[in-house]
């Protein structure tokens, strides 16, 4: 049982019940999520994996399988490829992926630079918040190992059913960002964010909020732009200190207060955000073993 941290009036914890009617319902209307379509994707995707012999993979685990179905629609051929996709990106950016593990990433949390917040959205869909700005030491913290812990979080999350139907949005807070801080964002770091986070994740991102960002945050979102696919131009979203706009897409009540928001918690749950991560350790040592075969 995933344990329960108190977030001010609030509650931290992993949701892995199974989702509420509203929310089946939600799932049935936008991914054909019905028991037929569960039944006959599981088969024909299982069916589908035992040909991808240069994948070691959990191909009969129901729950795993599930993650790929459901940002795919319940299109076995679909989730396949997915697999695949994620599986090079972890391959491709081992840097990253390499270090998926709470404990060697303690740092970052300690710092509250990467946080999920114990509320969601008004549309259920969870969210992660990152500090870029002043609040980062990058001579302490490189931006890889924040780039990890949000990858971390994301991880955790897509064991949600609830999520994996509704979703997860972002938001990277730049408030304070520095020309040297700025020096790390360079294009192919940018090009690392969006291949993450825009097709090759089995997550429903919906969008990603920037907020307090500087005029030299400019140059870097203008190297990012040729990265962008059509579909995830529009859930890229840059607010600066306008939080009424960041109102327009979250409701003030799913917010604390730094962001306008009347939501009774601060933006300083990063301890609690590790802890919940930590419960899971040897859940995220296990996946290292996951991943495209090596070669002898």
């Amino acid at each position: 049982m995933s344990p329960e941290l108190k977030c001010g009036d609030l509650l931290l914890k992993l949701d892995l019940t199974e989702p509420s009617e509203s929310v089946q319902n939600k799932a049935l209307e936008e991914l054909r999520e019905n028991p037929q379509n569960i039944q006959n994707g599981l088969k024909e995707l299982q069916s589908r994996l035992e040909a991808e012999t240069d994948l070691n993979i959990p191909k009969t685990n129901k729950e795993w399988l599930m993650k790929f179905l459901r940002p795919c629609h319940f299109y076995p051929e679909s989730a396949r490829d997915l697999i695949r996709r994620y599986y090079n990106l972890r391959r491709k950016y081992n840097e990253i992926t390499n270090f998926l593990i709470p404990s060697k990433l303690k740092n970052v949390f300690e710092a509250n630079l990467v946080t999920i917040l114990p509320q969601r959205d008004q549309y259920g869909r969870r969210i992660v918040v990152s500090l870029g700005g002043k609040q980062w030491n990058h001579k302490l913290i490189p931006i890889d190992d924040v780039f990890s812990s949000s990858t971390l979080c994301s991880e955790l999350l897509q064991l949600e059913p609830q999520t994996q139907i509704n979703g997860i949005v972002y938001i990277m807070d730049m408030v304070g960002l520095s020309f040297s801080q700025a020096l790390h964002f360079t294009p192919y770091k940018a090009k690392r964010l969006l291949d993450h986070i825009q097709n090759n994740i089995p997550l429903r991102v919906k969008a990603l909020h920037i907020v307090n960002q500087p005029r030299i945050f400019q140059p870097i979102f203008a190297a990012a732009k040729p990265f962008f696919t059509s579909k995830f131009a529009n859930r890229i979203i840059l607010h600066g200190c306008n939080y009424e706009s960041l109102h327009r897409y979250i409701s003030p009540e799913c917010l604390p207060a730094c962001y306008g928001g009347t939501m009774n918690s601060e933006l300083m749950y990063g301890r609690e955000t590790y802890e919940l991560l930590s419960y899971y350790e040897k859940y995220f040592e296990s996946l290292q073993m996951y991943g495209f075969k090596k070669e002898s």
